[in-house]
Formats: structure tokens, sequence, C-alpha cells
């Protein structure tokens, strides 16, 4: 706990780094595995081992680890307080996350790639939990005026649309599935707009979310209304 030291690691850790000797790994440390070269991050590492330590209070970081052929893995690590021979130490529990990094960072192109804006709430809260730029360019919102907030400020002065309705639609996404509807919203200038809404469960790292697809269909609407316009004046003709 106090200097940070490896003591000890099992087979599976000198599967996962490609070495075959303790000597070897005690010698390079959590210093010389890692792919980072963050100035500071050793001594934070050391101030980590010594909390957990004096709290007893699990903590779980990620890091980026580099393995003997120069392979670079993502790790979740979960530290927790250990009594071993009886001396106290802390255990550090090592999990490969690099494939579901690769799939998060898959994720994450294709959020800010798409061409609709993309909203994740909270399915019991409504709270907005991430947006892609797609979206803040359709309300005109910066992400820092949307996050850990709800749709509220893009409610419309319109007694159709309120937000017990969008929180009653997010609800039916969780327990009945996908829903589909239109939507009035109100930009941060003032102008109305129309969109296409697709609300639909997911799972982001354990955690039930809503996901909501939003297309502007302004345009789409207006041509709609000045067509239906047109066959009826010569419905009446």
């Amino acid at each position: 706990p106090e200097t940070g030291e490896i003591i000890d690691v099992n087979e599976t850790y000198y599967e996962l780094f490609g070495y075959d000797d303790l000597k070897t790994i005690q010698e390079l440390g959590a210093e010389g595995l890692s792919a980072s070269d963050e100035g500071g991050a050793e001594e934070q590492r050391r101030e980590l081992i010594r909390e957990v330590a004096r709290t007893g209070e699990p903590q779980t970081i990620d890091w980026r680890g580099e393995t003997r052929d120069g392979e670079q893995l993502w790790f979740e690590a979960t530290l927790a307080p250990a009594v071993i021979g009886g001396k106290q130490r802390v255990l550090s529990i090592q999990r490969d996350i690099t494939e579901r990094r690769k799939l998060e960072q898959t994720y994450r192109d294709i959020f800010e790639n798409v061409s609709d804006g993309l909203v994740v709430h909270d399915p019991r809260t409504g709270e907005i939990l991430a947006v892609n730029d797609q979206y803040c360019e359709l309300t005109g919102y910066g992400k820092e005026e949307l996050l850990d907030s709800t749709v509220r400020p893009i409610m419309p002065d319109d007694p159709e649309y309120t937000y017990e309705d969008v929180l009653r639609r997010i609800e039916k996404a969780r327990e009945e599935g996908p829903q589909l509807f239109d939507f009035k919203g109100k930009r941060k200038d003032g102008d109305v707009f129309i969109s296409e809404v697709h609300l639909r469960m997911i799972e982001i790292r354990g955690h039930e979310r809503v996901l909501a697809s939003v297309r502007d269909i302004t345009e789409r609407k207006r041509r709609k209304q000045e067509y239906e316009q047109i066959f009826n004046n010569v419905n009446e003709i």
C-alpha cells in the first residue's frame, strides 16, 4: 500500500502481458507496463493505492497497458483492500476491455456522424445524458446546455405538446417498445420546427437508456400543407 510495488501476479496476468517471470514484471512495474506517457500518472496510481488502503473503499479505473510484443490493451482495474499472509495489501483485479472500448468508439463515431439528431435519455427521469452535434445544430443549444437537463427548454408554447407527454412517450418506449411520432419543438432563437422522433430502448454499459432519433421534417410538413391547399382549391373549382 505504501510503495505501490507489485508483489505477485497470477497466471492470467502473465498471459495478458506476455511475460513469464515475476522479476521482469516487478522491474517494469505498473509504469513500465503502461502505454500512457502522461506526466504524473505513476504518482496518481500510487496515491490511489494508498487511498484504497486508507479508506477500505474499492476503486475502479480504466487504464491502457502495453504487452511484451508492443500491443496496447485497455483494462478495467478494480483495486480493493486485502489481507494476504497477515499483511495489508491492495489487490488489483484487471479485466481486458479492449474489445468493449473498440465497440464504444464505433458507437461514438456512428453517434456523431449520422444525419439525424440523437439524444440519450434516462428512461425514468427523461434527463438528457448525451446528444450529438446534429441535435445541437437542430435546436441551437450547445451540449453543455443540454446535458444533465431535460427537453423542457425545447418545448413550444403549445398545449398539445407537454413535457408530461414526452415522459409518457419515453415510458412507453421502455415498457412497450419503439415509438414513432411527430414532435413540435422550439429552437433557442424561438423558431419552431417539426421533427419526426423515433424512441427505442438501448443498453449502455449495463444501463437501460432510451435513444431518441430526431429528424427535422419542417420543410416536408410545409410542402404537404401547400399541396393540400392546392388540391383543396382545385376541388373547389
